[in-house]
């Protein structure tokens, strides 16, 4: 501990100024006070700092001060309260009195330098003159109560024992190397009880103490731990949600009131981040620190702490925002339009296997709804709340594929976006992966997803790190799989890993009994106008052979609605679908009508088979001659 040695002429001013260094410093500094008229020195003293109460007290004390000792001179000030009793006085005559004519000299100066310059003194030191006094009937002195008795006839201002001056007291922080946020703080609050002979000093500090309440208010609003210490250790800020993190004990003065797990670690001086330390089982800390200046750049860290269970916490905010925002699942079980035994047993399949966390497989042909499929297991599932993120493993070349799926450190290949880029498997966290068209992943991205599947980890390309990921895998696609496995060109580890969990979507072919009602549906999509379709179009909607599935089917009805009037009819779809070919075997309630259509045409008017097709395109119905040869054999051998 710093050491200050006080001098000063007498015991009782001593004893203020001693007073008042000890309520200051607090502790820090170790004070010990010589008075010359007591004559309490008798050898050499040893001191950190000397601080003399007059400059001409030094010849009375230099015998016991070493060589090149590190002297302060004391300025010196009053209490404003005390001061301001001269207010009254102001332009008039007044006595000084005090001990010496050197002492007395000093107080007008200070009086006057605290903004007083109009009184008019006359300095006394001695009794039996302040007695005989009349020109004055002010008297004022500094601490010396025993006055009132003999100037009873005078009015007496006591202004009270000297202050020692502000900026005094900030060089000596200074020197003893102890100026910091603690001392900013006392140095405010005590501009504030004493009259200041240098109004820019009391703006400086106000500035500073603006500036200290914002950082500390700053420190308190953010929603990590913050603290803040110097290089000796010694704590200048901390905030109450560090406090709640962990144990404070002792004074809290130091970081040496920390739990020992985290002393070791702010042990030395480099800066670090996200360090995890154990403070104790299931409570564990993530913590930074980095290097700050302060007074005369000394240097000083700030340390924030995050609580792990917290950062989780946020992570699942996040996500949960993210997930709302930009992977966010439409579909679910209930927008799924069918009245298809198989399609209502595919729903049903599903629904149960979206309440487990299995991988799952979706196989059907192009446009039959797959992704429908998928967003809806994710939003009747537990992760309905978490994103859902969607990739289509054809549509991208192998490299920029593992990118895509895996992420990126910087630099790891030539265009890396700077400060690297998430996967999807880590975009997804928390939530389900979509992979579409699997079938067409190369084996060697694979062996990389069958890790994923498998330890729930993913390693960034140009990284070292492997980083945990908590994701639902949903795989799709349109080809035989198992051709594939047998073909080699997909892996049967990762096959077996996803084939556990299957749907097989029926392609709209196989469930024509919701061509009509998915057909008014897209109807009221695409249309604002009201469309109704004849019973020609329905009939012919239900002969074709729907290669392109749900996905063709809403097309032709987007086109149908810009080229057809009120009532749609068979000779408003595309030309291409009036061409032999796109026509497959007649719906059952429809077979009656078209026989009775075409025996009128071939039995009753001769026609035959081009001429009858041409006569049925014109009423609205469109079947190959192939067709129409079937219908007029059937006819001949019934007539057998």
């Amino acid at each position: 501990m710093k050491k200050i040695a006080l001098m000063t002429y007498e015991t009782n001013a001593g004893t203020q100024y001693m007073r008042q260094l000890e309520d200051f410093f607090e502790g820090r500094v170790k004070i010990e006070s010589y008075c010359v008229i007591d004559n309490t020195m008798n050898e050499e003293i040893c001191a950190d700092l000397f601080v003399l109460s007059f400059a001409d007290i030094l010849e009375y004390v230099e015998r016991y001060i070493p060589e090149r000792a590190n002297i302060v001179y004391m300025s010196r000030t009053f209490l404003k309260d005390k001061a301001k009793q001269l207010d009254g006085i102001q332009n008039e005559k007044a006595v000084l009195f005090d001990y010496s004519d050197i002492m007395a000299t000093e107080t007008i100066g200070v009086i006057r330098e605290i903004g007083y310059k109009s009184i008019d003194f006359e300095i006394i030191t001695e009794l039996d003159e302040l007695k005989k006094e009349v020109d004055s009937t002010v008297v004022v002195t500094g601490g010396k109560d025993y006055l009132s008795p003999i100037t009873v006839d005078k009015k007496v201002i006591d202004i009270g024992y000297y202050m020692i001056g502000l900026t005094i007291l900030a060089d000596i922080a200074q020197r003893l190397d102890l100026m910091d946020e603690v001392m900013n703080r006392k140095l405010y609050h005590y501009s504030r009880l004493v009259a200041i002979t240098n109004s820019g000093i009391v703006d400086t500090l106000q500035h500073a103490w603006n500036i200290r309440r914002e950082f500390e208010m700053i420190l308190e609003y953010i929603e990590e731990g913050a603290l803040v210490y110097n290089a000796k250790g010694v704590i200048l800020h901390i905030n109450s949600l560090f406090e709640d993190l962990i144990d404070l004990y002792n004074d809290k003065k130091t970081i040496k009131c920390l739990p020992i797990a985290l002393q070791r670690v702010l042990e030395g001086s480099d800066e670090f981040s996200n360090q995890i330390v154990e403070l104790r089982e299931e409570f564990i800390l993530m913590v930074s620190r980095y290097r700050v200046n302060t007074y005369n750049d000394h240097p000083a860290y700030l340390v924030i702490a995050k609580n792990i269970s917290s950062i989780q916490q946020m992570d699942h905010k996040i996500r949960v925002e993210q997930a709302k925002s930009n992977f966010k699942a439409k579909y679910t079980f209930d927008q799924i339009i069918t009245y298809n035994i198989s399609m209502i047993e595919c729903i049903n399949i599903a629904k149960k296997l979206a309440k487990t966390n299995m991988s799952m497989l979706i196989t059907g042909e192009n446009g039959t709804g797959k992704e429908m499929f998928a967003q809806s297991i994710h939003n009747s599932s537990y992760r309905r709340d978490m994103p859902f993120v969607a990739i289509n493993c054809a549509a991208l070349p192998r490299d920029l594929l593992e990118s895509e799926l895996f992420g990126y450190e910087e630099g790891a290949f030539t265009g890396a976006r700077r400060g690297g880029k998430k996967g999807i498997f880590e975009l997804g966290h928390g939530g389900t992966v979509f992979l579409d068209e699997i079938g067409d992943m190369p084996v060697s991205t694979q062996v990389k997803l069958l890790r994923v599947l498998q330890e729930k980890e993913v390693m960034r390309l140009g990284s070292e790190t492997l980083v945990r990921v908590d994701v639902r895998v949903i795989a799709a696609t349109n080809v035989d799989i198992e051709n594939l496995v047998q073909s080699n060109r997909f892996r049967r580890d990762l096959y077996y890993r996803l084939n556990v969990a299957r749907i097989c979507i029926p392609p709209l072919r196989e469930r024509r009994e919701d061509i009509i009602p998915l057909t008014n549906y897209f109807l009221r999509k695409y249309s604002k106008k009201y469309h109704s379709c004849s019973e020609e179009l329905k009939l012919t909607l239900k002969c074709l052979k729907w290669e392109g599935n749900i996905r063709e089917l809403e097309n032709i009805v987007q086109y149908l609605t810009n080229v057809g009037g009120e009532e749609l009819k068979t000779g408003d779809l595309p030309m291409s679908y009036r061409k032999d070919g796109y026509v497959d075997v007649l719906p059952e309630e429809s077979v009656d009508r078209y026989y009775a259509i075409i025996e009128d045409m071939a039995k009753n008017r001769g026609m035959g088979r081009r001429r009858i097709k041409k006569e049925l395109e014109l009423r609205g119905i469109h079947l190959s001659e192939y067709r129409i040869r079937q219908y007029i054999d059937q006819m001949s051998d019934e007539k057998k």
